[in-house]
């Protein structure tokens, strides 16, 4: 299967109460330096940004999520087959 795009929703009956993996995600991604602001909405590009990319585009789609949400991505699944591919990817974006 070849993912060349996905979105991602909350769906619920009541508000998003971010679990807490959730929230030491968008802690991660704050500390990184993400805006602050609306937590739900950044939960959910950092779950945008954990699914597989198409390769002829993954520069350009980490790029337009920025450091702060990579970093939020690797906290919230440091397992999952793409963590392998945003590490490199922010070895290549953060020096040191």
């Amino acid at each position: 299967m070849h993912v060349t795009d996905c979105q991602v929703d909350y769906v619920g009956k009541g508000p998003h109460i971010l679990t807490a993996e959730e929230t030491a995600a968008v802690n991660a991604a704050l500390a990184a330096g993400a805006a602050p602001g609306d937590a739900s909405a950044l939960c959910l590009r950092i779950i945008k940004a954990c699914t597989r990319t198409n390769p002829r585009t993954l520069a350009a789609s980490l790029g337009a999520y920025g450091v702060p949400v990579v970093k939020g991505a690797l906290t919230l699944a440091p397992l999952a087959p793409q963590a392998a591919v945003l590490t490199k990817w922010l070895k290549s974006e953060v020096p040191g």
